[in-house]
Parts: C-alpha cells; structure tokens; sequence
C-alpha cells in the first residue's frame, strides 16, 4: 500500500492529472464500484488525465479496465503471471488505444534479488518436487519390501 501512496503523491505534482483514484483491498465493495465507474466516464475535450491506483489482491475476477491505456506497476510482489493478467485488464474487446506498460522497480530491490518473485517461487516448487520424490520413492520402497 506504501507504493501507492508514493505514487499517488508523485500524480499529483503533474499538471495533467485531474483525479487519482484508489482501489484498495481495504475498501468495500460499493467504494470498488464507485472507483471503476469515475474512471469510466466518457472522454471529453476538458477532461484531464484520471488514474487509477490498484492493489494486487484488490482486483477480483472479471475487472475490465478498456478505459485505461497506461498500466504501471509499482509493487515487488507482481509475479510475471499476475503482470500478464493485469495487462489484459487494460487490453480487453472495446479497447481503443495502444496500452503502455511501465513496470517501476527500485534499485535497491533489484540489487537485493528482493524483486525476483517468479524465482523465489520456482525454487520454492523445486524443493517441493524432491520432497515428493523421496517421499514416493520412500513409500514405494515399503510397499516393495
């Protein structure tokens, strides 16, 4: 949630921001609903550049976000398959601009392997892959014996 504070504070020194929008895990569902339907509202000549500033586990299934055309990440805890679902939120039927993608990291994050997720977790699936290899193979020895 700290990323989308820092975030937020950054939007709105910038002169082309008009409303910043937060969905958050920590709203209710009627505050969710109202946060979608701002940022849906109709371009217009004298409409400024809304945001909307998303949690990872805030999304839920079946979000549309065609209206949008920038997705920026900025949290560590994306992993390479929660990236890929987020941008097809934003390329969706009905999407009309070409979608620009950032994915912000800190240095200090990318020097601490803080970042690196999808290999933390495919170490992770590893060890579990030999723990079931000696257990099986362990079973099966008894089985045989």
């Amino acid at each position: 949630y700290e990323e989308m504070n820092l975030m937020s504070e950054f939007l709105k020194t910038l002169n082309f921001v008009r409303h910043i929008e937060v969905y958050s895990g920590e709203q209710n569902i009627t505050e969710k609903h109202e946060a979608l339907n701002k940022i849906r509202e109709p371009f217009t000549d004298t409409r400024l550049c809304d945001v909307i500033l998303m949690q990872l586990k805030a999304g839920g299934v079946g979000i549309n976000l065609q209206e949008c055309d920038r997705v920026i990440f900025c949290s560590p805890w994306w992993t390479q398959a929660a990236i890929e679902q987020g941008i097809g939120r934003a390329v969706r039927i009905g999407q009309e601009n070409q979608v620009i993608v950032h994915n912000l990291v800190l240095k200090q994050e990318e020097e601490n392997n803080v970042r690196n997720i999808d290999r933390w977790m495919r170490e992770k699936a590893a060890l579990k892959a030999g723990l079931n290899t000696v257990v099986l193979d362990n079973a099966e020895n008894r089985i045989n014996s």
